[in-house]
């Protein structure tokens, strides 16, 4: 899908909801609305974001595996140590992991 077709969707999606939040009084359409002007909102935010041929900003041809997850990719990118303390801005230093 081109970003103008998206962007044209958000809208219509935010332009419904909110229609449903100004005109419904039903506790249920109202939820409804409230879904599909969030979805809208989520829809621009990624019409805007897109880049053709584009990459993930975290992606690097240099970086390894495991220095993406030192500097916090990856699902485990809120990890904490012992005491609540992140390895990552913590007492421990940003490379802490490696060093036990």
């Amino acid at each position: 899908m081109s970003t103008q077709l998206l962007t044209l969707l958000a809208l219509l999606l935010m332009g419904i909801g909110v229609f449903g939040l100004l005109s419904r009084r039903h506790i249920m359409k109202i939820i409804v609305s409230f879904s599909l002007l969030d979805t809208g909102i989520h829809i621009l935010l990624v019409a805007v974001g897109y880049r053709s041929q584009g990459t993930a900003p975290i992606f690097d041809a240099d970086l390894t595996v495991r220095e993406g997850l030192a500097r916090g990719g990856g699902s485990g990118s809120f990890r904490s140590g012992p005491y609540g303390h992140s390895y990552r801005t913590g007492c421990y230093g940003a490379d802490a992991q490696f060093r036990r």
